[in-house]
């Protein structure tokens, strides 16, 4: 799987540019700030000025400002950021500006200004996507030489207007990778690694004699973008009517947040933190649940895991849905034309978020035909309408085409998934996976979950077509209940479980 950039912490950044962090920058683009050092523009003032302290003509920071914004919009890598950098100043003639004089200082100069304007422009827009949410969650981002009072904050769970996000919602200086997610409840909070028992430290808001609070570098004593929704919403008050419309339509657009805007690797992030949970859980003595005896009573570890994968789908699936059921409603009625299929498809609907369950009900009624033959989804044209036709057997393969009917009504959704297939295998050429079938191969738990479906009979080996069964594949094997899904399932639990974390994120997670 290539890496675009080289710091986990950049990666984690610029490989998810959304439209909310995107807008957050081109908001600043209207207020070019000349400069001589940082300390020029404090504080909330960068919400809307763009600077590089140091450039004080407005023709080399306009494109300063551009390729920052480029950066940003296309999650460029670091060196694609520095070239650019390396251009513009020779172009402009700038000098004196601080690390100018060795590689070593040119190199920290460039990775200061991509990573602060793109670390501060993922705050603000995240910040605009969290207002949905009454509980927030600090997360420490994995820093190579943490801060301490970073790592104390670390789970950190407090309501939405805690006075504590004022002065301390992340970014907290320079190179601070953290972030904040949004939970609906305390229980979703423990799932996204919150820890609602912690306490405040005694001192979080207490300055030093330099007016510096703990843990927070100086001059980020803000949340960005927190001051901008304010402005904006002043100048919304003062436009003529037609403009003013028109700005809160975008404003609305930008700002706008349900769960479904969370990133691919944030689901992953909460699927991980839930698998991370079951650590330690003991398992029940329960027939139904665990057939082996001598596994009752233990403590679940990764040595038994990897020893006696073969016991735990059972116990793993019920653990999975009753996580779920704890934090939102799950189940409903599917829209079938095929009596015969009703059963079959409480089975399924039992086994995902209601939402979910509404989504696929925006479709026609599906009609389904039980056959042991090879299952399929597709949409057919009848009656002047495209109808959605499954065909299955009444084993995990029912799961698999419902799935492919769920990808139908929520695109979105299907997105994240095929987001990280592109990721894990934009390297890999496209190879014949099976008859008339191409894909790439990954490390996937089988070929299958990498195919692509492309046009051409014969494509060419860079030919990409959407890779559907990604998200098929991982939730039959979570949501499935015969042999087939059992042996699935050990296969994501001891070879892929970044792709079985983000379907439990999205499970969790996701709403349409």
């Amino acid at each position: 799987m290539p890496k675009s950039v080289e710091d986990p912490s950049l990666r984690a950044i610029f490989r998810r540019p959304f439209a909310e962090q995107v807008a957050f920058f081109r908001g600043k683009l209207g207020r070019l700030m000349p400069s001589r050092t940082w300390r020029d523009v404090w504080r909330e003032a960068h919400d809307r000025a763009f600077m590089v302290a140091g450039a004080a003509k407005a023709d080399l920071l306009a494109d300063l400002a551009a390729a920052v914004e480029k950066a940003i919009a296309d999650g460029e890598s670091l060196e694609q950021f520095r070239s650019r950098f390396r251009s513009i100043v020779a172009q402009h003639g700038w000098h004196g500006w601080t690390g100018e004089d060795s590689p070593a200082g040119r190199a920290w100069r460039t990775r200061v200004i991509y990573r602060t304007n793109a670390a501060a422009s993922y705050a603000a827009g995240r910040l605009a996507q969290l207002q949905a949410f009454p509980v927030w969650v600090y997360r420490h981002g994995g820093s190579r030489d943490p801060r301490p009072e970073h790592l104390a904050w670390d789970g950190l769970t407090l309501p939405s207007d805690h006075p504590f996000w004022q002065t301390h919602y992340p970014p907290n200086g320079w190179g601070c990778s953290c972030y904040v997610v949004g939970a609906t409840s305390e229980d979703e909070a423990r799932l996204l690694g919150g820890r609602p028992e912690k306490p405040l430290p005694r001192d979080w808001d207490v300055r030093d004699g330099r007016g510096r609070l703990p843990g927070v570098d100086e001059g980020w004593d803000y949340a960005p973008g927190a001051t901008s929704e304010s402005f904006l919403q002043n100048k919304v008050e003062k436009l003529p009517p037609a403009l003013a419309t028109a700005l809160s339509i975008d404003l609305q657009r930008y700002s706008r947040l349900s769960p479904d805007q969370a990133t691919l690797d944030e689901l992953i992030d909460s699927g991980n933190t839930f698998l991370k949970s079951l650590l330690g859980r003991v398992i029940p003595d329960d027939r139904q649940l665990m057939p082996l005896i001598r596994l009752r009573g233990q403590r679940l570890t990764e040595t038994i895991i990897q020893d006696y994968a073969w016991a735990l789908p059972k116990l793993f699936r019920h653990w999975v849905l009753e996580a779920g059921k704890a934090i939102r409603p799950f189940g409903g009625t599917l829209n079938v034309a095929s009596r015969r299929a009703r059963s079959l498809a409480a089975r399924i609907a039992a086994k995902l978020p209601a939402d979910w369950v509404a989504a696929m009900n925006n479709l026609p009624p599906v009609r389904v035909m039980i056959s042991s033959k090879r299952g399929f989804f597709q949409m057919k044209y009848d009656r002047g309408i495209w109808r959605p036709f499954i065909r299955t057997s009444t084993g995990s393969t029912a799961e698999h085409e419902w799935i492919h009917l769920l990808q139908r009504a929520d695109p979105k959704l299907d997105a994240i998934f095929q987001a990280l297939h592109r990721r894990r295998t934009a390297s890999e050429d496209l190879i014949m996976i099976g008859k008339g079938e191409w894909g790439r191969r990954d490390q996937y738990v089988t070929e299958y979950v990498g195919r692509e479906y492309v046009r051409s009979r014969k494509p060419a080996s860079y030919d990409q077509g959407p890779a559907h069964e990604v998200m098929t594949m991982v939730y039959q094997a979570l949501l499935g209940e015969d042999e087939l899904a059992d042996e699935l399932l050990i296969g994501f639990l001891t070879k892929d479980r970044e792709l079985l974390a983000l379907a439990i994120g999205a499970l969790l997670r996701y709403k349409p």
